[in-house]
């Protein structure tokens, strides 16, 4: 079937999903929503009574102060301060039912979830792996343990049946790197997930909670009914309904509920650790704090891991780069000293070519672009705003260009000179590698049309998917890209 929407514009669709306007919440809570200024309950679930005996279409338009047992927990919250969040155990009723409340203050809105209460159970195993956490790792063998030991502690908790943690790539494509699953349903781990699984707007929202939680796909989403008609922002509670696209998405895997706990580290969105469980599963608000501080006790040794590395990194890129720096200038004639030092030259990025250009001078050795097609890449870095450029895939660069197809791939640096030198471009070449890239499933999504409209389906299948990709060469690591940064700076102090 040909289809004249670009299948762009049908992801395009999905990011602009409105996921904190959905107008509903899960059945497994209740929600209120009060104005932080004139403290009038302006939302309230459906299901309101079930939980407190209270009507929700009476409550729309009240004071919160009219209900006695939401006045004295509101009381709690320390109103001067925007988006602080309080959890407690309140009283239902005289005969000493209990819910759980989490309070969450927003800019201009209180979010009262309710939840049923359950038994508190101590997990006396989790004490063990919370000690394991507070030692971050120290090496790469150590990370892989510690990543298991995360799993474990909520496996402990949760008894959920799958349990992985999920790394983003620089395009927010994703792989389990950890992995811990009941036997018998096979593994997902190495397999990659395309960026548009997880969209950019839900990105956003795991940035701004700390979990996720599904206990039920298929549960009826309960509408917020409102006093003005007006629909209420729920980025911040997780009661928030659940994206139909996402129900199709987990129903395709045979997934029945799911709990995810986003990794954040120096602000960004690092991964998830992704649960799932083939039956509906209940977990109670104390079980998913207890799985959220456990994250992040993980995420400050990750932190920890990632910041001890990257210092012992910098302090060795010094002399790496002043070696190199030395390789090229330490004798009046550069392009004597290139040749000389070729093979050293390369070897310093793991490249098999290399090429600098002097102004109009150009010296290039082993696998690198003729003088013609590196002119054309010349030209470009000299147009480019940074001062580094890194590709792993130069056609895409210039896909009119007859570049060769042993040639793939790019680190560049470029600098001004003071001196008589003037314009300095390092080139390191690398050739071309077949890289196979095992998906979980096909990550080209199909297209279906819906009562005459076009839209995107999630796909069915999850089984292992290989890409071969040509083209392409090694990747370039951080630690390769943090050397050419070093290497340019020391390069403008010199000249």
């Amino acid at each position: 079937m040909s289809h004249s929407v670009p299948l762009q514009a049908l992801l395009q669709q999905c990011e602009q999903e409105p996921l904190a306007y959905s107008g509903a919440i899960q059945p497994h809570g209740a929600l209120l929503c009060i104005d932080a200024d004139s403290q009038f309950i302006t939302h309230a679930s459906a299901n309101l009574q079930e939980f407190t005996g209270l009507d929700a279409k009476v409550l729309l338009g009240q004071v919160y102060t009219t209900v006695d047992w939401l006045q004295r927990s509101l009381q709690t919250l320390s109103f001067p301060l925007k988006k602080s969040l309080f959890m407690e155990r309140v009283s239902k009723t005289e005969e000493g039912q209990w819910f759980d409340l989490r309070l969450i203050h927003a800019e201009t809105v209180i979010l009262v979830e309710i939840e049923r209460s359950q038994n508190r159970q101590h997990y006396s195993e989790l004490q063990h792996y919370q000690r394991l956490l507070l030692k971050p790792p120290d090496s790469a063998t150590d990370l892989i343990e510690y990543h298991q030991i995360l799993l474990q502690a909520v496996q402990v908790v949760t008894g959920l049946s799958r349990l992985m943690i999920y790394q983003f790539h620089p395009d927010w494509s994703g792989e389990v790197i950890a992995e811990l699953a009941a036997p018998g349903l096979g593994s997902y781990l190495g397999l990659r997930y395309p960026a548009s699984d997880i969209p950019a707007i839900a990105r956003q929202l795991y940035l701004r909670n700390p979990v996720r939680y599904i206990p039920d796909i298929r549960a009826e989403p309960v509408l917020l009914l409102s006093a003005d008609g007006s629909s209420a922002d729920l980025s911040l509670t997780d009661l928030r309904s659940v994206s139909p696209i996402h129900v199709q998405y987990l129903s395709n895997m045979g997934v029945a509920a799911s709990c995810s706990f986003p990794i954040v580290i120096g602000g960004q969105l690092w991964g998830l650790l992704a649960c799932h469980h083939y039956l509906p599963l209940k977990l109670s608000p104390a079980q998913r704090r207890l799985c959220a501080n456990v994250v992040t006790s993980y995420k400050l040794g990750l932190a920890h891991y990632f910041t001890s590395h990257r210092l012992k990194l910098l302090d060795s890129l010094e002399r790496r780069a002043e070696k190199i720096l030395r390789q090229i200038f330490d004798h009046p004639d550069p392009q004597d000293n290139i040749e000389k030092n070729a093979d050293t030259l390369m070897a310093a990025f793991d490249a098999e070519g290399f090429a600098a250009v002097f102004n109009q001078n150009v010296v290039t050795v082993g696998m690198a672009l003729e003088f013609s097609e590196l002119a054309v890449l010349d030209q470009y870095l000299t147009e480019h705003e940074e001062g580094i450029l890194v590709h792993d895939h130069l056609i895409e660069l210039f896909p009119n260009q007859a570049l060769p197809l042993a040639v793939a791939g790019v680190l560049a640096i470029k600098a001004d000179s003071r001196r008589q030198i003037g314009r300095i471009h390092l080139y390191w070449f690398r050739v071309e590698e077949k890289q196979e890239i095992a998906w979980a499933g096909n990550p080209n999504k199909p297209i279906l049309e819906d009562a005459g409209a076009l839209i995107l389906s999630p796909r069915r299948s999850f089984e292992k998917w290989v890409e071969v990709r040509s083209g392409y060469c090694r990747p370039w690591s951080d630690a390769e890209k943090l050397l050419a940064n070093r290497l340019r700076n020391m390069l403008l102090s010199w000249l």
